[in-house]
């Protein structure tokens, strides 16, 4: 349909003109976009090649950033891993700890020697009982609680892990799975030392039949009385990644100690024994209430607790003196050592995972720090343990200081 526009003209205000579509008020017409028939119109070649660069660059970066953040966030998993299971070790240790029996007529036996070390001692911590054979009514609320590296555990093959003992016990100190003994030491008359069946090497260890085992086994060795029968023991798995265990004492005179026992200047001590003390170790050769020994043989303390004054005319019988297990009479905090390998580490290590490469603990310094040192040189580490070097490098240290309330 024709368009009409309004042009000036001579002798009139205005007058309208006819125009065909697509012409210009000056007569010419607009031009038309021009698109070539039979093709489509879209991307070259060029765009696309340009937009799958642009792409594939875009996808590396976003994979750099990923790896990028997987180094990063698998350390972080890997410590907290460890750090989760060492924080359930130390709190259930200080609750035994807490509840732990100190009265210094009952025994324990806090193992410090080569290689892992080892713990035993009562308490009113959670244990388990037998309940076939164990009578409701005679439960007492006591246990035998112990803790150990164990590296013969079936469920975990070539793998130490930390076990802990929680043997419930009746009110005449006896378990249906073991031997049954007074709690409290009571003194032989005739050696002046406490009977060797109210001691918890004689009554629960000296063999590897029994809960504690032996000392040649670093009384790490012990049979759990209630592991036949499908029974789930008295002794369980608390860490599968604690491969390590030392212990140290922080005794009453400040000093930090493998020995339990403090060394008074008042009196006369023997430290460096190598045998239990016996009656004859008397005043005559010094010794009064309140000295110190230390049978190294058998990592255990003594304190003098009768000695009469020495007498020439008296007999040997009279002059006898007594000697006790100190126990934590001299101890003021127990310091615990922990070497731990996360999950995914344990994986590369084929055989035994082994604690040989850390020292054993000694007087005077914190083991730990020695470990420490010791990990600043993985290489070194990982020839000496056996194991590859990415998995030394994550080996972690942990220790923790527990204080004792004695009566």
């Amino acid at each position: 349909m024709p368009e009409f526009s309004r042009k000036p003209d001579i002798g009139s205000t205005s007058a309208m003109t006819l125009r065909a579509p697509g012409e210009r008020l000056n007569g010419t017409r607009r031009p038309r976009a021009w698109i070539p028939r039979g093709r489509a119109v879209g991307f070259t070649i060029l765009e696309l090649l340009v937009s799958i660069a642009v792409l594939a660059m875009l996808v590396a970066a976003v994979s750099m950033i990923v790896g990028s953040a997987s180094k990063v966030v698998k350390p972080s998993v890997q410590r907290m891993d460890s750090e989760s299971q060492v924080r359930l070790v130390f709190d259930r240790m200080a609750n035994d700890f807490a509840k732990m029996v100190k009265r210094n007529d009952a025994d324990c036996l806090l193992y410090s020697g080569a290689g892992d070390d080892a713990m035993f001692f009562y308490s009113e911590a959670p244990g388990y009982y037998d309940d076939i054979n164990t009578v409701r009514s005679t439960k007492s609320n006591l246990a035998l609680i112990g803790y150990r590296i164990n590296t013969a555990n079936a469920a975990y093959p070539n793998t130490p892990v930390l076990e802990r003992l929680g043997l419930g016990l009746t009110w005449d100190g006896n378990s249906a799975g073991g031997p049954g003994a007074p709690v409290f030491l009571a003194a032989n008359a005739s050696t002046g030392l406490p009977d060797p069946s109210t001691t918890l090497a004689g009554n629960w260890g000296g063999s590897a039949a029994t809960p504690l085992g032996t000392l040649a086994g670093n009384y790490n060795d012990g049979r759990d009385p209630y592991a036949t029968g499908g029974d789930p023991g008295a002794y369980h798995v608390l860490s599968n990644l604690v491969f390590r265990l030392e212990i140290q004492f922080l005794l009453t005179d400040g000093m930090l100690s493998v020995l339990p026992v403090t060394n008074p200047t008042t009196t006369k001590n023997n430290l460096a024994a190598s045998a239990p003390p016996s009656a004859a170790d008397n005043a005559k050769f010094g010794y009064s209430p309140g000295s110190r020994w230390y049978d190294s043989s058998a990592s255990r303390g003594y304190i003098c607790t009768s000695a009469p004054p020495f007498d020439p005319t008296r007999s040997p019988a009279e002059l006898a003196a007594t000697w006790n297990l100190i126990g934590v009479q001299d101890i003021s905090a127990i310091v615990v050592t922990l070497a731990v390998l996360d999950s995914d580490t344990r994986k590369m290590i084929a055989g035994n995972l082994s604690g040989a490469a850390f020292v054993d603990a000694s007087s005077g310094t914190p083991v730990a720090k020695a470990w420490t040192a010791a990990l600043d040189n993985p290489a070194t580490f990982a020839s000496a343990g056996g194991i590859p070097l990415p998995a030394a490098a994550q080996v972690r240290v942990y220790q923790r200081i527990f204080y004792l309330a004695n009566p």
